[in-house]
């Protein structure tokens, strides 16, 4: 971290060779700045406004791709707007390396015989409202407590935000640098379980202690299970019958500018997990619109659909935890391609109750 720190000095200190700023955006940079309570140093403003301004030009020209039909989702400016790349990767966890867990079992497959078309378990009442982790790399947190909110109320017709903040402080090995949710999963099972958020609520950083919540409700879970890496049949069998699951994906640059569309991003490394999600759920357009506008599109299509045949284009739902501002009201649609598309069906897990 100190490291860190001492970059961005460097780079502050560069700032003044720079190119000179386009004045052309000073409201709207004046507007960001308010928009998002930025409140810079002179010495630090010229720095800043250099990476928004270059993250600008970037979201300017993914977009317009959008609209001429070369690009299935689109992007826009958000908190991250003027973030290095080094410090949007503190919110994401260390690459993680699957872990099967000391409590965890295997996921066996059923018949996809009488899986529905589509699932929405946001439509069913499952899904507590998205929030925002902050500069904490707390996402598995957020994505195991999801998973077993989505049980919760599978099991109970209550909905209840789960505490993340007692996950983080207590889950050994793991912090806002990253965690592994069956490590979450562990503790809560030898550790007796995991209250309320408004018992135990989060506040965006480690503490030092793991605070007693010994007054407090808990929701006491019996086991997990893993799904086969990289299966997705097994993915798609288990979001239809269980509910909500777990999941890590590769989250790349695009991720953190995406605004609404299907996400397909050639970019991903399916080996590469460096961002947990709540799985809620799959479909499929009923058509591909402007998509296909050339027969290069129609391959590209081709490829991400797996189908080899014009048609709706499918997609997973994913709840994210950067707040209702990102995506498509705090979720994305990303591609369901059968090729493990961003490594979403590499490393899943469903709670039991």
């Amino acid at each position: 971290m100190r490291l860190f720190f001492c970059l961005v000095s460097l780079f502050l200190g560069l700032s003044y060779c720079l190119p000179t700023r386009n004045t052309k955006l000073d409201t709207e940079w004046e507007l960001f700045k308010s928009t998002y309570g930025r409140n810079y140093t002179k010495e630090e403003d010229p720095f800043r406004r250099k990476i928004w301004e270059q993250n600008l030009k970037l979201i300017k020209e993914h977009n317009h791709q959008y609209n001429v039909g070369n690009q299935s989702y689109y992007l826009e400016m958000n908190a991250f707007g003027d973030k290095t790349d080094e410090e949007f990767n503190l919110m994401m966890s260390r690459p993680m390396t699957p872990r099967t867990g000391k409590n965890g079992k295997t996921h066996c497959n059923s018949p996809l015989g009488d899986i529905p078309r589509s699932v929405d378990w946001r439509k069913r009442g499952f899904l507590t409202p998205v929030v925002q982790q902050g500069t904490c790399g707390s996402c598995w947190a957020f994505s195991a407590a999801g998973a077993l909110e989505g049980q919760l109320f599978r099991t109970t017709g209550k909905n209840v935000q789960l505490s993340k903040q007692q996950l983080v402080d207590c889950t050994a090995g793991s912090s806002c640098v990253g965690g592994f949710v069956t490590a979450a999963y562990d503790y809560l099972i030898e550790q007796g379980g995991l209250t309320t958020e408004f018992c135990y609520p989060y506040q965006n950083q480690k503490n030092e202690w793991c605070y007693s919540t010994s007054r407090c409700p808990h929701l006491t879970m019996r086991g997990y299970k893993k799904l086969p890496p990289g299966d997705e049949k097994a993915l798609m069998e288990a979001v239809a019958t269980v509910g909500p699951l777990s999941v890590a994906m590769h989250a790349t640059y695009s991720f953190r500018f995406y605004r609404g569309g299907l996400f397909t991003e050639p970019r991903c490394d399916p080996n590469y997990l460096n961002h947990a999600v709540v799985l809620v759920g799959y479909g499929e357009e009923e058509s591909i619109n402007k998509f296909i506008q050339s027969e290069e599109n129609y391959c590209i299509l081709d490829k991400l659909n797996g189908q080899g045949q014009f048609g709706g284009r499918k997609y997973w739902i994913i709840k994210n935890s950067f707040g209702e501002a990102w995506g498509e009201n705090g979720y994305m649609r990303i591609a369901r391609t059968g090729n493990n598309h961003c490594g979403i069906a590499s490393d899943s897990v469903y709670p039991l109750l």
